[in-house]
């Protein structure tokens, strides 16, 4: 079985790919759609190209083999049947769904680590509410990483209120005039 960062790598060439109409996706846009860079996304592109789930062409970007494009499609698939399921039989509405589907995938693949991305990917607005409302969700012996959206040691002490010890955070740090600083600040226990 694949890892979860597999499946979403997969996905997201999947999805660039059926919505721009092209066989080749760049880098660039797999960086976007996931968040990362596009050195990681670069990495990543290898370690498919390597395992025969793409073609990987340095500058161009990548293509999904045959191989790829089914596990993409069954990674695709599963996602919507969760977030069907969710919206008709929990009634959840379809803006919180995206979120629930993937901490789903993520608990059934197991292991003891989760992150949780503030971040939407498709407007790029953080809600630390996303944390919150998941948390209920993540069973006991799972570690939470929350990722993004944090501006204050407030926000932090809160988090930390609520179990979570765990952060991912890096555009607040990178703004800051002195990184190192606004670290302390940031995580003072005061």
């Amino acid at each position: 079985m694949p890892s979860l960062t597999v499946e979403n790598y997969l996905k997201a060439i999947l999805q660039i790919g059926l919505r721009e109409s092209a066989e080749w996706v760049s880098a660039g846009q797999v960086a976007q759609a996931l968040g990362v860079s596009t050195g990681t996304v670069t990495t990543m592109h290898k370690t498919l190209g390597e395992a025969d789930l793409v073609v990987y062409r340095p500058y161009e970007g990548v293509c999904l083999t045959e191989a790829g494009q089914m596990l993409g499609m069954r990674v695709l698939r599963r996602h919507r049947l969760i977030e069907q399921f969710l919206v008709e039989t929990l009634g959840l509405s379809w803006d919180q769904v995206h979120e629930e589907a993937e901490l789903e995938e993520a608990l059934t693949l197991g292991g003891d680590l989760v992150g949780i991305n503030n971040r939407d990917l498709h407007t790029f607005e953080t809600s630390l509410d996303t944390t919150y409302r998941l948390l209920e969700r993540i069973p006991v012996g799972v570690q939470v990483v929350t990722e993004s959206g944090f501006s204050s040691a407030a926000q932090v002490l809160e988090m930390r209120g609520r179990g979570v010890h765990t952060f991912l955070i890096g555009e607040t740090f990178m703004r800051a005039e002195d990184p190192g600083a606004a670290l302390a600040t940031m995580f003072t226990d005061d």
